[in-house]
């Protein structure tokens, strides 16, 4: 089950990925106006940052290796089956959204 389970995350992780950066690229065409009247902590929101800024800010890094995350999600569902209703709620998600799109 570990190895279904780290493909699993793999194509979960590329998948959202690609979700954000087709967000990216959809939200970079639109002109959003800042408000006059936000505090200077909020600015930071309307600062157009790469992904990579966006990460070195977050402290995050990508992988060197796969290894480096095999295993990292071990214990978070008690048996196979709830793991494998994780697996169909995101794919009847996944349906809902589309079919919403569509």
């Amino acid at each position: 089950m570990g190895a279904v389970y780290a493909i699993l995350v793999l194509v979960t992780m590329a998948n959202k990925a690609a979700r954000i950066a087709e967000d990216r690229k959809a939200f970079s065409n639109r002109k959003i106006e800042k408000p006059q009247s936000s505090p200077t902590t909020v600015n930071r929101f309307w600062e157009q940052r790469t992904i990579e800024e966006l990460a070195l800010e977050q402290g995050v890094r990508p992988l060197d290796r796969l290894e480096e995350i095999l295993g990292k999600g071990k214990g978070l569902w008690k048996t196979d089956g709830e793991f494998e209703g994780f697996v169909r709620d995101i794919y009847q998600r996944r349906r809902e959204d589309r079919e919403r799109r569509e």
